[in-house]
């Protein structure tokens, strides 16, 4: 149950860019943590029993949906990404101590995420079905925080990207896959995560980033395991030849994306093999940009050598993906990849400027309603939350400035509003290292 309160006297932008922008409105949150009623000031009749927010002419909009990132992490700065440390590090995440450590770290990352106005998150890839912990308690009312989509272990080929962390799914072949997808079923996942491709934090040669590791057929196996059981399939996914692959084999949705060439487009568009029949992108610009901004700070040997190297190019792949999908309308969402070293959990507003920079089409209200709106659409909770209508969740922070003129002003929520829980003052713990080069 939560306290009934009226947000009153502030400028209110829904996350739908069709919606009117209420310039002296209100929103009444009831005591299931809902959007009882929503208008302008002159509309108000109010109810008794609520508790009055004066915002004076502050702003609110709906908080921010992050469809890519992993609470096994907080982004804090490492030094390598291959090498003896990482290696000291993952030997101790497989042991009940780093069970534990890594427990402690998913719930400060679900707080850092819902203070810094995040109400709406999908992990795709957790340990120890850490994300599906958090959603539960977060549901039950034990936890103030976002929204969790779960997608639980990820499904990897043996060596592929990401198999070195602790409960990954390492299945070869197409039954093995249909076994992973339906154990994470049997734990209660929201969504399937595979990874499809190389990626660039373990890439033993130039080039492996992006290189097709599964192989169509099993791709294909796991989609149709998956939604025979009504579970979408998102895939880390960093070149042409694998998107197209996983494209044509039935996936819901493209993490980090490349170059889309023409005959791609119309998959996107129009997917008949995917489960609601269209494929999403996920760009995720904020990591490799991180990776490239921070490359100085890492120790200097081959294989970190190597590391920088594949983000360079796939930082340019996510981009030119982006561009193409934003031009021809394919479904884009916001995700930050946060867990990524120098991508912290608090940053996801960043990922709306360089999707407003990259792309001059767009406006400050477009990038909002694709950081609100269309994700939650794209990660299945669009009836729920994603814009500020009667009868959703109630998911909104307010704001010192006008984001549809600054989204710079996203960095410092004055409250957050989580399923109609108030958090007064937002408390974020920011990481100094990151600060320094951000």
């Amino acid at each position: 149950m939560c306290k009934k309160r009226a947000y009153i006297n502030a400028t209110i932008i829904n996350g739908d860019k069709l919606v009117p922008i209420i310039e002296k409105g209100f929103i009444l949150v009831n005591e299931d943590g809902e959007i009882f009623k929503t208008g302008s000031m002159d509309q108000l009749n109010l109810p008794e029993g609520y508790e009055v927010e004066d915002l004076n002419g502050k702003y609110i909009m709906p908080g921010l949906i992050n469809t890519h990132l992993h609470i096994f992490y907080d982004g804090s700065p490492r030094k390598e990404m291959v090498g003896e440390e990482m290696d000291k590090y993952i030997k101790m995440l497989h042991t009940e101590e780093g069970e534990k450590y890594l427990l402690g770290v998913a719930k400060n990352c679900i707080d850092t995420l819902v203070n810094s106005g995040v109400t709406a998150i999908r992990d795709v890839g957790s340990v120890y079905n850490h994300d599906i912990i958090m959603r539960n308690e977060i549901k039950s009312g034990k936890r103030v925080g976002p929204h969790v989509v779960a997608s639980g272990s990820l499904i990897v080929p043996t060596a592929g990207h990401g198999n070195y962390f602790p409960t990954m799914h390492i299945a070869d072949g197409p039954w093995e896959g249909r076994k992973a997808v339906r154990t994470n079923y049997a734990r209660g996942v929201d969504w399937i995560k595979i990874c499809s491709t190389g990626g660039v934090s373990d890439a033993r040669y130039i080039g492996e980033a992006g290189k097709p590791h599964y192989t169509f057929e099993e791709i294909e196996a796991i989609c149709d395991e998956a939604h025979r059981r009504n579970l979408m399939v998102a895939t880390h996914c960093q070149s042409t030849k694998g998107m197209r692959e996983a494209l044509l084999a039935g996936v819901d949705s493209i993490e980090h994306g490349g170059a889309i060439e023409d005959d791609m487009i119309s998959l996107f568009l129009d997917n008949p093999k995917s489960l609601r029949g269209y494929t999403a992108l996920c760009p995720t610009i904020s990591a490799p940009d991180a990776l490239i901004k921070s490359q100085a700070k890492f120790t200097s040997s081959k294989e970190n050598a190597i590391v920088f190297e594949n983000c360079k190019i796939i930082a340019e792949g996510c981009k030119s993906g982006l561009l193409t999908a934003i031009k021809h309308g394919i479904p884009v969402c916001v995700g930050t990849d946060a867990a990524v070293p120098y991508v912290s959990q608090y940053n996801t507003y960043k990922e709306l400027i360089y999707i407003n920079d990259a792309c001059e089409t767009l406006s400050e209200i477009d990038v909002i309603q694709i950081a609100t709106k269309d994700s939650a659409e794209i990660i299945g909770l669009g009836k729920i939350t994603g814009t500020l209508d009667e009868g959703k969740s109630a998911d909104f922070i307010v704001l010192d400035g006008n984001p549809a003129k600054d989204l710079n002003v996203l960095k410092n929520p004055l409250h957050v509003i989580a399923q109609g829980n108030f958090i007064k003052t937002p408390l974020i713990n920011r990481i100094k290292e990151i600060e320094d080069i951000f």
